[in-house]
């Protein structure tokens, strides 16, 4: 099992629409690939984690960067790790206006 974390910082004027194609678009692909993770926006700030098989990890990870919806993207973390953290979490999401409690 392969885990990676990165952080981008979100285009201006990024709308509500955009961040539910950016999860519905993250849902599906990591679906497919039996990647599972957790994806957080603040303050025009992506931060997400992923895990999965390390080829699988690397080819997503591969698509987000080319994504035009963020830039100045920073892998802050890459490693084998024994299992997974978000197991029942195909992408988990924390929607930028939610409140903490």
């Amino acid at each position: 099992m392969y885990q990676l974390n990165y952080h981008s910082k979100s285009i201006p004027g990024l709308t509500s629409k955009n961040l539910e194609n950016i999860l519905n678009e993250a849902t599906s692909t990591n679906g497919e690939r039996n990647i599972t993770g957790c994806l957080i926006y603040h303050n025009e700030s992506f931060v997400q984690i992923l895990e999965g098989e390390k080829k699988d990890v690397l080819e997503v990870y591969n698509k987000i960067k080319e994504d035009k919806r963020h830039h100045s993207i920073m892998k802050l973390y890459e490693n084998d790790v024994d299992r997974r953290s978000f197991i029942d979490w195909n992408m988990a999401y924390h929607k930028p206006d939610d409140q903490f409690i």
